[in-house]
């Protein structure tokens, strides 16, 4: 039989205190001049609140969630146990003053941004209703017996999760996140003081500048928290809002590693992850239904490899298995370098040549240096971004790596930010070859992989491979993944 939840009357009153006092604040000149319009103006959003009220639904079924909202433009959805990602709680400023509880059904599917969200519960409430679908979630799992399941599922309690087994490295990462925007902001600040003077007012933006990044930077490492379970990651957000998010390992598609040139630096890392939820972002009232990162900042190094290691293992891969070496069996065109070159070159010709005409042409004071000293320091500027461009690809193409294990595919790239994703065989969806117009003129190809997510778009493709070995690239890896889908 199913469970029925309500929204909370304080839910109802919090929304409309919120209303009233937003319309008495902005709304004023109308109250003294048309009390009556006023008057309408209040009625209509506790109309609509009430109606919210009395006519929202959400139900614990045996197959799923469902959740009917609405009287004249109704919504009634269904979200089933086998397609549930996570229940993730959020709270707005208001929410936590009434402990009003809201959660959100993620799924793979960008409509559980809006469609999903369970508004309005009581605080108590509100955890149970988590509790019983994380139960009917791990019941729905042992019985499918998932092939990329790492284990037996169990019911979560939050004290199976161990909290930050990695310590996040809060004020390093704070440090070495402002030290790029420090640094532009003292050449941009010694070029002022050359070719201007000294003036006291420079100084003074140069520390508000870099003093409000510092703060910013530490604002965006500072909030985040993880934890790990047998069978969940756990990833919880905190500063004004509050958001956690739980993650079945068998249902994460890929781990990814992210080294900024920064954080480098300082020897850290910031380790992602990718469930194949769209990206969707929204907000009702004060709290935000989006979900503001899937990600572990500014661990070190070393850990944050032990951190990917232990999701690996979890989400079913075997440990420690060695990794054969998939670059000098299918290498590199030495062409790449040259071709990605090539087609920067096109298009930031195209750029600073509209540039260039625009400069001369609505700037006054340029025209008095002449077209052909304009067009001549273009020229400069081109060829040194020429030049500049072919050493970072003769760097990212000797950085570039991609090697395999009989379950797992890793690629590695970057020169200044180094990203390697590692991605299981079992997760990817489907393994392609195409090139783009400057491919075709170099006789080279593109290898990708995709999975329901969406971060292999950007970082799982090997490019730059001649058309024989990238044949052969593309069997090699249907291999692989049928191996693993069996």
């Amino acid at each position: 039989m199913a469970e029925v939840f309500r929204p909370s009357s304080k839910y109802i009153f919090a929304q409309g205190a919120a209303i009233f006092v937003f319309l008495l604040i902005f709304s004023f000149e109308v109250l003294v001049e048309t009390p009556l319009l006023f008057l309408v103006i209040i009625i209509i959003p506790i109309i609509s609140a009430l109606i919210t009220y009395y006519f929202t639904y959400y139900e614990i079924r045996d197959n799923g969630v469902f959740i009917r909202k609405g009287l004249i433009f109704r919504s009634q959805s269904l979200f089933l146990y086998t397609q549930i990602q996570d229940v993730e709680e959020f709270k707005g400023v208001l929410d936590r003053v009434f402990a009003i509880g809201n959660l959100r059904i993620v799924t793979m599917s960008g409509a559980s941004t809006i469609q999903g969200v369970v508004s309005g519960l009581e605080r108590e409430e509100a955890i149970k209703f988590k509790e019983l679908v994380v139960a009917n979630i791990n019941k729905t799992a042992k019985k499918e017996v998932l092939p990329t399941v790492a284990g037996p599922a169990v019911q979560v309690s939050q004290a199976d999760f161990k909290a930050n087994p990695y310590a996040i490295q809060i004020n390093r990462g704070t440090i070495y996140s402002t030290l790029g925007i420090f640094l532009i902001s003292l050449f941009v600040f010694i070029m002022i003081i050359l070719f201007t003077g000294f003036h006291p007012v420079y100084l003074l933006f140069f520390l508000i500048i870099n003093l409000g990044f510092v703060f910013f930077s530490y604002l965006m490492i500072m909030p985040y928290k993880y934890s790990i379970s047998k069978d969940w990651l756990q990833l919880r957000y905190k500063f004004l809002v509050e958001q956690v998010s739980n993650y079945r390992f068998d249902r994460i598609q890929n781990v990814i590693i992210k080294e900024p040139w920064t954080y480098r630096l300082g020897g850290l890392a910031s380790v992602l992850i990718e469930t194949g939820e769209k990206p969707v972002y929204s907000s009702r009232d004060n709290s935000s239904t989006g979900r503001f990162a899937t990600m572990i900042p500014a661990l070190n190094v070393e850990d944050a490899h032990k951190l990917k290691n232990e999701i690996l293992e979890k989400m079913g891969l075997p440990k420690d298995e060695k990794y054969t070496n998939l670059r000098s069996q299918f290498p590199l065109d030495r062409q790449k370098p040259l071709k990605k070159t090539v087609s920067f070159t096109f298009y930031f010709v195209l750029v600073a040549a509209g540039l260039a005409f625009a400069l001369f042409n609505f700037i006054p004071g340029i025209k008095v240096l002449g077209l052909q000293t304009v067009l001549f320091a273009a020229l400069g500027v081109i060829v040194v971004s020429i030049i500049l461009k072919y050493i970072y690809e003769v760097y990212y193409f000797d950085n570039y790596s991609y090697k395999t294990t009989q379950r797992l595919l890793s690629i590695k790239k970057g020169v200044l930010e180094h990203t390697e994703v590692f991605l299981p065989y079992s997760r990817v969806q489907n393994i392609f070859v195409d090139m783009d117009i400057f491919d075709r003129i170099f006789d080279l190809r593109d290898t990708h992989l995709s999975t329901i997510g969406y971060s292999t778009v950007a970082h799982a493709h090997i490019d730059g491979v001649d058309p024989e070995n990238a044949e052969k690239l593309k069997n090699a890896l249907l291999e692989m993944m049928k191996k693993n889908k069996k």
